[in-house]
């Protein structure tokens, strides 16, 4: 098994984050003359470009991932592939259950999460929330379970 530079990784990285914030899919598109298809899709490359950005980062230890500049894209909703359709006029609703987009939501619900966090805190070493002993064990706790309550509710 072949395994890329981290360099490597982070500069494809960086290029792709490039090209979507070119294209804008780093801004809430909604409303904005394009197709509910095309706003969904979007999001779902922008938020697949945060997480790769974000992994990329802590693989070559290179400073601060996109999570912690300035986008407002919305998350993708939670619905099936094969309820997209380029065709249709709006998107159907979120479902409150499992869909396709589970595993892409919950990754992408943990993203926000810690950027939330680095937001609050104005913390810029990556990942490392959790590890930062001024942030008190009681914080984190509190955090946490705010989060998993969150995703039950989700």
């Amino acid at each position: 098994m072949k395994i890329i530079d981290p360099r490597s990784f982070l500069c494809l990285t960086a290029i792709a984050d490039r090209i979507a914030k070119r294209d804008g899919l780093h801004c809430n598109t909604q409303g904005r003359g394009l197709s509910a298809f095309d706003t969904e899709i979007r999001r779902r490359i922008w938020w697949q470009t945060v997480l790769l950005d974000s992994r990329a980062v802590e693989m070559s230890g290179a400073g601060t991932p996109i999570l912690s500049y300035a986008w407002n894209a919305k998350l993708p909703l939670n619905i099936n592939e094969s309820e997209l359709s380029p065709e249709a006029n709006s998107l159907p609703q979120e479902h409150d259950c499992a869909t396709d987009m589970i595993f892409c939501l919950v990754r992408c619900e943990i993203a926000k999460f810690l950027r939330q966090i680095r937001a609050k805190k104005g913390l810029e070493e990556g990942w490392t929330e959790f590890s930062n002993p001024s942030i008190s064990v009681s914080e984190k706790l509190e955090a946490i379970d705010t989060f998993e309550e969150h995703l039950q509710a989700r």
